[in-house]
């Protein structure tokens, strides 16, 4: 029951929460308002700014992440980094350069991101060529039953491994 707001005015590659290692293991996150992650870019070590509203990173497990908002986010509105065994549910996710963000799952259990809502709010971004509603790479996870709101026609809104844009209907096909 927090309300975060303009986080990582001064740093990057950082989160408006953050949990990394495994003494968060079994740990909820939950109800929570993020607003305004920056991840100034002169705070760390890319040319672009890396702020993540929730930021489960490596190696933490078994973390439920549930019915939480996440607003105005210069990377990703959630974000798994080498992680095993999370659940992701019922979150709204609204303008971030990648709504929901996986990269290099540690583990052979996977993480589960159902029932939440995804919201393109920009068709331009200073890295990738729109926001993204979904980019994994190399993530051991399964999506389910989310829903991805798109205010724009062009529809290449998911990203997988290749880092080729795709729309809903082509991207389903691989995920």
């Amino acid at each position: 029951y927090n309300f975060i707001k303009n986080v990582c005015l001064y740093k990057s590659d950082g989160g408006g929460i953050y949990t990394g290692g495994v003494t968060a293991a079994g740990s909820t996150v939950k109800y929570n308002i993020i607003d305004s992650v920056v991840g100034n870019n002169e705070g760390g070590i890319s040319d672009r700014n890396m702020g993540e509203g929730i930021y489960l990173d490596e190696p933490s497990l078994n973390i439920i992440c549930e019915y939480n908002t996440v607003v105005h986010c210069s990377n990703s509105g959630i974000f798994l980094h080498k992680v095993e065994n999370h659940i992701v549910r019922y979150n709204t996710i609204m303008d971030a350069r990648y709504g929901f963000f996986a990269a290099k799952s540690s583990g052979t259990v996977k993480s589960n991101f159902t029932n939440n809502i995804i919201s393109t709010n920009n068709d331009r971004n200073d890295y990738e060529p729109r926001q993204i509603a979904v980019y994994y790479s190399n993530a051991n996870i399964t999506l389910n039953n989310n829903i991805y709101v798109l205010p724009f026609e062009n529809d290449l809104i998911f990203k997988y491994s290749d880092d080729v844009l795709r729309n809903f209907n082509d991207w389903k096909k691989i995920a």
